[in-house]
């Protein structure tokens, strides 16, 4: 058995798991090292995911009622491009199904919708 600086035995570990973790540790639980890299993975690709999910272009509808998220939204998309996203923030509670009838209407796709705190978050990709 061969003993390292900080007297872990290298046998403990698996051989392609050699970083730090902090000043004097190396990740001891090697047997364990897949389920940590699977669920890694899983975070990276959710990041990854949010990123591509930027908006070109924000609008901010708070405090509009219908039908003013959805002009608004039409005179904005007119300054994205063909397959940029437009990010649209509205505090009216029948955006939701306004946003999607809009899309089917026009042709564009309605990415995300959610809820937090009382405003509704919208992401619509412009197809054309």
């Amino acid at each position: 058995m061969t003993v390292d600086l900080f007297g872990f035995a290298r046998d403990d570990f698996i051989p392609e798991v050699k970083q730090f973790v902090g000043p004097a540790t190396f990740l001891p639980m090697a047997r364990e090292a897949d389920v940590s890299l699977s669920s890694e993975r899983r975070r990276i690709q959710d990041k990854l995911e949010e990123i591509c999910r930027m908006a070109d272009l924000v609008l901010d509808a708070k405090g509009l009622n219908c039908p003013l998220p959805i002009l608004k939204t039409k005179k904005a998309l007119q300054n994205v491009p063909a397959g940029g996203v437009l990010e649209i923030l509205a505090t009216d509670p029948g955006s939701t199904a306004d946003f999607k009838s809009f899309c089917k209407q026009t042709g564009h796709q309605l990415l995300e919708s959610s809820e937090a705190d009382g405003v509704y978050r919208f992401l619509i990709k412009r197809l054309k």
